[in-house]
């Protein structure tokens, strides 16, 4: 059976719209101050490599010195236009994140990034990822309902 991945790409997005429009509730806590000395000690983060973490090998993605492209300007190339004006901070959306946060945000990017790589769909710069979203929620929660959503998709279409 053929998947059309547009389509899905589409539909995919639907079905995180509602966690990219949650609005998490405002902290009722006080968070106390790093201390300087612990502060520090600490080695400046390095992009998103986790320590121990093999880099996987992938069909698509950035290239090493390869300047990003302006994600807007590629959506509207693609044809989507401007993003809707009631959208507020609309930014050009990866519905599968470029880069995670963490162990399990990084298994699930690798496990939607490895079924879209099977059917030679370009997760970074191809239109079936991109879309217009507000710039919020990038988290695991949505990092992992994408990945529910195509391994899904991919069991019905074997």
């Amino acid at each position: 059976r053929k998947i059309n991945w547009q389509d899905l790409g589409k539909q995919a997005a639907s079905e995180v719209k509602a966690l990219y429009e949650f609005e998490p509730p405002k902290s009722t806590g006080i968070v106390g101050k790093p201390k300087k000395t612990v502060a520090n000690e600490l080695d400046a983060p390095k992009g998103n490599d986790l320590k121990g973490a093999a880099v996987k090998n992938r069909k698509f993605g950035p290239v090493e010195g390869e300047t990003e492209p302006s994600w807007g300007k590629l959506l509207r190339k693609y044809g989507a236009g401007e993003p809707p004006e009631s959208m507020q901070n609309p930014h050009a959306h990866h519905s599968i994140f470029k880069k995670g946060r963490g162990k399990k945000m990084i298994e699930y990017l690798d496990e939607s990034k490895d079924i879209v790589e099977r059917y030679d769909i370009d997760w970074y710069k191809g239109p079936e990822n991109l879309g217009w979203a507000p710039n919020k929620n990038h988290s695991t929660k949505a990092a992992k309902a994408v990945r529910d959503y195509l391994v899904k998709v991919e069991q019905k279409s074997q």
